[in-house]
């Protein structure tokens, strides 16, 4: 039961704490900012209040129900779970079996560590140059981020990164944009290839997995930026080759978002380095504190409930994946979902704060994936960065004009073979992304629809705007399962993600449709609400973007 304290716990204070803060904290301060912003986007239409409560109540019970069940049949099943997947964890709890499966997370909390006092000496410094030399700000952070970099990293890995870099540079000077995605796709096919890897093993001399690891990572990332500032220099009218030069290095290689991103593309990094310095005011440190102090909250939240909840690990006994009844498959899935969102939390929002204290505005922490009920909105608000990109350096070039309805459906497809590329061309992601294909497609052909005329008219006539909303909802149910159904591939794997076809689709019962087409009705409903609450209560974001 404590565990399901916990996790409730997670869920309600990840969706409501941070607006009531902001809610009660500046109240009577940006009543006009949220008035302009309340006309920007209209409201979902409301329902009775008795119905709301039914879909919140309905939809938290079915989440928290389902990951007990799947809590019990963890704790039921440690005998057979992978011991190289725990290790012994923190004393305070006695010693308790940490889950460290999943690697991501595993790697970079610890990992953090060693990136910790660069972070440190980054904003003390920075801080210094900032206010005694601001000219040398942007030669600052090269050096410091280039010697940071070479201590972690090394030598090796830092210079063939650096080669990299100087190759896009030199390629975004003739000119050409089908150059310049040319040699990107070319240099992140070194991700994809096993004899780059070992040739990469071979020369650069690392001294465990790990270390190959961070190169890997780092690589695709850095592939972003460089593409990024590549394309951006394509169209960039300069005297001073030099200056475009070290410009396009210190973007690609700024520490505070070297790591884990999140992606800040070039033309926005560049308005944001050289726009003014934001002054030091009591308001600005309390946000940074309190901002910091909030990711640092959910990284030891997230470290605490790997002592108890062994869901990951769970998920690579595929024998009990195949085993489980629906109900703890689904709590299964759920946790991944919420422990997937928590994770980029912290790997974003980190970095994020750090780079603030450089007067930057990186993009936005990602949206609580239990809360949101259009594909759309899913790659919209959950990695903002990433999505920045595509639709600047993909999506618009290819897309065209906004009557052009075929070259869209041929630019988002575009958009998901480069990141099923980018990712590493795995099969789980030939799922992964087909599936978000479709659900985007047919979500933008249901918004053309209802958009014309003689629907809009029927729809103003005869439908009122709850009955509209309950329509919506319904109509977005099969969708969301869809696309709940392709990041359980992208999660677990290809082997989790077929049991899950399988035991929900393949081989399901009228009662279990039901139950699944139910959950997502009540998920659309509370993700509309809280949308609605949002959109009234947006003025704090314009409070986030002045500190």
């Amino acid at each position: 039961m404590l565990l399901l304290v916990l996790l409730l716990f997670i869920y309600l204070f990840e969706h409501f704490t941070s607006i009531c803060y902001y809610y009660y904290y500046r109240k009577f301060h940006c009543c006009v900012c949220m008035t302009l912003l309340n006309m920007a986007k209209p409201l979902n239409s409301p329902l009775p209040g008795v119905e709301v409560a039914f879909y919140i109540i309905s939809w938290t019970v079915i989440c928290f129900y389902s990951a007990y069940e799947t809590y019990l049949l963890a704790l039921g099943n440690m005998e057979n779970l992978n011991i190289n997947d725990f290790v012994y964890g923190w004393r305070i709890l006695g010693n308790r079996w940490k889950d460290i499966s999943n690697y991501e997370w595993h790697f970079w909390s610890s990992w953090f560590w060693e990136v910790l006092p660069w972070y440190c000496s980054h904003i003390l410094l920075g801080r210094l140059v900032e206010r005694f030399n601001f000219k040398y700000k942007k030669a600052f952070f090269l050096v410091h981020s280039f010697t940071a970099l070479c201590y972690v990293m090394g030598p090796l890995p830092v210079t063939y990164m650096a080669a990299h870099v100087f190759i896009m540079f030199a390629a975004s000077q003739l000119k050409s944009v089908k150059l310049v995605w040319c040699l990107s796709l070319a240099l992140l096919s070194g991700l994809n290839i096993s004899a780059v890897h070992t040739l990469q093993k071979t020369y650069m001399t690392f001294t465990n997995e790990e270390h190959f690891y961070l190169l890997l990572f780092t690589s695709a990332m850095m592939n972003l930026r460089y593409t990024s500032a590549a394309m951006e220099f394509v169209n960039k009218k300069s005297d001073s080759k030099w200056k475009d030069c070290f410009d396009f290095f210190t973007y690609c290689f700024y520490l505070p978002l070297y790591f884990t991103g999140p992606l800040l593309t070039y033309d926005q990094f560049e308005q944001q380095i050289n726009g003014p310095v934001k002054t030091w005011t009591v308001s600005r440190v309390k946000y940074l504190v309190r901002e910091l102090m909030r990711i640092l909250l959910w990284a030891a939240f997230l470290e605490f409930i790997l002592h108890f909840y062994y869901f990951n690990a769970l998920a690579f006994d595929l024998h009990a994946v195949r085993s489980m009844n629906r109900w703890p498959l689904g709590g299964l899935g759920w946790s991944q979902g919420q422990f997937f969102h928590v994770k980029y939390v912290v790997m974003f929002g980190l970095p994020a704060v750090i780079s603030k204290f450089d007067s930057l505005n990186p993009p936005a922490q990602p949206l609580c994936i239990s809360r949101i009920y259009l594909y759309s909105d899913m790659w919209k608000y959950f990695d903002r960065g990433l999505y920045s990109f595509l639709k600047r350096y993909i999506y618009i070039p290819i897309g065209g004009d906004p009557g052009r309805y075929v070259q869209k459906f041929v630019a988002s497809a575009a958009c998901f073979v480069f990141i099923y590329y980018w990712h590493g061309m795995f099969d789980y992601l030939v799922v992964w992304c087909s599936l978000n294909f479709v659900g985007v497609s047919l979500e933008a052909i249901a918004t053309l629809v209802t958009s014309m005329a003689p629907i809009r008219r029927f729809r103003e006539s005869y439908v009122s705007p709850p009955m509209w909303r309950r329509l919506k909802a319904m109509a977005a149910a099969p969708l969301l399962a869809i696309s709940i159904m392709s990041n359980f591939y992208f999660f677990m794997g290809n082997d989790v993600g077929k049991v899950f076809l399988h035991k929900l689709v393949y081989y399901g019962t009228p009662q279990s449709y039901a139950v699944v087409l139910f959950s997502m009705y009540c998920l659309g409903q509370t993700a509309m609400e809280t949308e609605r609450w949002e959109q009234r209560s947006r003025w704090w974001d314009a409070e986030e973007k002045t500190q």
